[in-house]
């Protein structure tokens, strides 16, 4: 499935990104976005403090290898998430470092992937992917995988299929 913001991302997008302490990544209600979140704990001195957020629109690819729900398209209803630190020595603190204001910015929520062996031992793979969108030229970037049993909610939950049109 392919969804279409039509936004690049701003200046205020991409700051936010690099100063957040956590990036959490969202498919709800049939759109994905990116949730930058900057944690300020309460102290004496800002006894109301509380985390800050921004939200970033992102296209939605979707790719199920169990065919249940249409390998590509169309895309079923579904919930997924996964949040992941910004350690400045970490790879997606690399991977924002080459984003660049105007970037169009799409979440790759890959479900039920697996081998041989995760296939004999119950298990499967849920992956997310950032593709970046410059210009021509195209990038991915893996963002995280989760294994596990195929009944386990992983990172991508309720999936359902796509309601009928009227």
């Amino acid at each position: 499935m392919t969804t279409d913001t039509d936004t690049g991302l701003t200046a205020i997008e991409l700051a936010a990104m690099r100063q957040a302490d956590d990036l959490c990544f969202f498919h709800r209600a049939g759109r994905s976005y990116i949730r930058a979140v900057k944690r300020v704990r309460p102290s004496a001195r800002q006894p109301f403090a509380q985390d800050v957020t921004l939200e970033i629109a992102c296209d939605t690819r979707w790719t199920d290898y169990t065919r249940q729900f249409g390998q590509c398209y169309p895309a079923p209803e579904f919930d997924a998430f996964e949040m992941c630190g910004m350690y400045q020595d970490g790879a997606l603190a690399t991977t924002v470092a080459m984003l660049r204001k105007g970037d169009a910015l799409a979440l790759r929520w890959i479900y039920g992937n697996k081998n041989g062996h995760m296939e004999n031992a119950g298990f499967r793979q849920d992956v997310l992917e950032l593709h970046v969108r410059r210009g021509e030229r195209r990038m991915v970037f893996h963002i995280a995988d989760a294994i596990g049993p195929v009944s386990a909610s992983l990172m991508v939950r309720s999936v359902r299929a796509m309601a009928a049109a009227e």
